[in-house]
């Protein structure tokens, strides 16, 4: 049988759920909620343009290199392929 203390712990853990969900679906909590959703917004925006660019970057290296390796291939190493 649980003694009056564990009674009491009991019944602040319940207090303090309340509480804390009262909290949570404030106005200001959602307020709190919505700018911190909008900067996570902002920074996957910023994210997916590092990513485009990048994804760029490595597309016109792959093209130069197959340019530069068909060429070497018709032609074999000489002055015309860029090197």
């Amino acid at each position: 049988m649980p003694n009056k203390n564990e009674w009491a712990i009991f019944g602040l853990g319940v207090l303090a759920g309340t509480v804390g969900w009262k909290i949570l679906k404030s106005e200001s909590a959602k307020q709190v909620y919505v700018k911190l959703v909008t900067t996570g917004l902002q920074a996957k925006a910023g994210y997916d343009k590092v990513i485009e660019n990048a994804k760029a970057n490595v597309d016109d290296i792959v093209a130069e290199a197959k340019y530069r390796n068909d060429c070497q291939t018709e032609q074999g190493v000489d002055e015309s392929c860029p090197s």
